[in-house]
């Protein structure tokens, strides 16, 4: 589908009462198991690693039931308001937050685990945070990503372009400034990423945020937007700041690795309780 055709999408979902549009989701998200094969089967090797002994089939169909709804929330916030993103995600408190506020600056890492591109929505809309995060640009198209990049800035989130050369400097200095850098934890896009036992086999993760956290000094979180199971329309925050104090006294190779594979392990915890809202069609491993 064309970017034009998701933005007029986009427009029609909105005019369209959420609990209608979840309704017949669901409904969509059952068939598309049966539907869209060579992607199931990707599902089911993903489930025989991360959750094996349940049913894969049940699995698939939640999975599905996930997408069509984060896409459903996904194409409708330029058309939301502020009360209307704590209203699906309500929060009194985030310890993130704190941090982000005393320490001038924060690396905060999501995963493809819940609702990832509505995190950057509900992170982005509390008042005084200043936020930036990257994406791929050359894979889905100019055009997309110019999309995309409206839709997740819709709040004020800046959106850089993971193959420019100088998105590694900014990122730095937008850190170093007191913003909170944002970046996808669980996909090495550049293939230069850190081995890390992933489930007890061997995957490859990205080194760029962990390396900006530990230079800097500043507050590293793994945070998770995830989909509510008992309330499908609720979205709640699971947050777990990734210490690495007790890291500045080895070399600066082992700290990054080290703490890469904490919040590996943080990964693993949340996708062993939600292995149905891991949303991967391209495994690590």
């Amino acid at each position: 589908m064309t970017a034009k055709k998701l933005v007029l999408l986009g427009k029609i979902l909105s005019f369209i009462p959420r609990n209608i549009l979840y309704f017949f989701g669901g409904i969509i998200g059952m068939i598309l198991p049966s539907i869209l094969t060579e992607r199931t089967k990707i599902l089911y090797k993903n489930y025989s690693v991360i959750a094996p002994g349940k049913n894969r089939k049940r699995l698939a169909k939640r999975e599905f039931q996930h997408i069509v709804w984060n896409y459903i929330d996904f194409l409708r916030i330029p058309y939301l308001k502020k009360e209307d993103i704590l209203r699906i995600c309500p929060t009194s408190h985030l310890k993130l937050l704190d941090e982000y506020r005393n320490k001038k600056g924060l690396v905060l890492i999501p995963a493809h685990v819940g609702n990832f591109d509505f995190a950057s929505s509900f992170i982005s809309s509390f008042n005084g945070v200043k936020t930036v995060t990257v994406a791929e640009s050359s894979g889905p198209g100019e055009e997309m990503f110019n999309l995309f990049a409206s839709y997740r800035g819709a709040f004020g989130m800046r959106v850089l372009k993971l193959e420019d050369k100088l998105t590694m400097f900014n990122l730095y200095r937008a850190l170093q400034g007191g913003e909170m850098v944002i970046l996808l934890g669980d996909r090495d896009i550049l293939g230069n990423g850190e081995t890390i036992l992933f489930f007890n086999k061997n995957a490859s993760f990205p080194k760029g945020p962990y390396y900006l956290a530990y230079k800097l000094k500043k507050p590293l979180f793994a945070a998770f937007i995830m989909r509510n199971p008992r309330r499908r329309r609720e979205y709640y925050v699971i947050e777990k700041e990734i210490k690495f104090d007790d890291l500045f006294s080895i070399d600066k190779k082992n700290a990054i690795k080290t703490i890469m594979e904490r919040f590996v392990r943080e990964l693993e915890n949340v996708i062993r309780e939600y292995p149905d809202q891991w949303l991967v069609f391209q495994p690590p491993w």
